[in-house]
């Protein structure tokens, strides 16, 4: 959240900055020192205004990704299982167990539903 923050801050500070120093660069009662320093109190004064809800804004479109790559990885990782479970069918029938054991073993088998058991990473953001 703070890498978002500062990025929502920082491109409000040189956006704001560069607007304030484009609109006093026309005016010949300002030095270019002065100039300069009216441009970085606009942008300090925009960032302290409008710079976290930038910020925040972006932090909640990449952890909406984030939660999203998640999901399609549990969505995989079960499929995966599901389907070495059934390939393990499979080779037991060729293998000549009975049917109806292995009927049972995949009646039994089923998808994890509870997340707590899944091992997840912790969003980086």
């Amino acid at each position: 959240m703070v890498k978002c923050l500062l990025a929502g801050c920082g491109i409000t500070f040189l956006g704001a900055g560069g607007l304030a120093f484009m609109a006093l660069a026309g005016s010949e009662s300002y030095s270019s020192t002065r100039l300069v320093f009216e441009a970085a109190v606009s942008g300090f004064i925009a960032t302290l205004l409008g710079g976290w809800f930038l910020g925040a804004l972006l932090w909640i479109v990449f952890g909406a990704r984030e939660n999203a790559k998640r999901s399609a990885n549990v969505a995989v990782q079960h499929y995966r299982d599901y389907w070495q479970e059934r390939q393990r069918a499979s080779l037991a029938l060729a293998q000549g167990v009975h049917s109806e054991v292995v009927r049972q073993d995949l009646w039994d088998w089923r998808i994890v539903d509870d997340f707590d058991s899944v091992d997840l990473p912790a969003m980086g953001l």
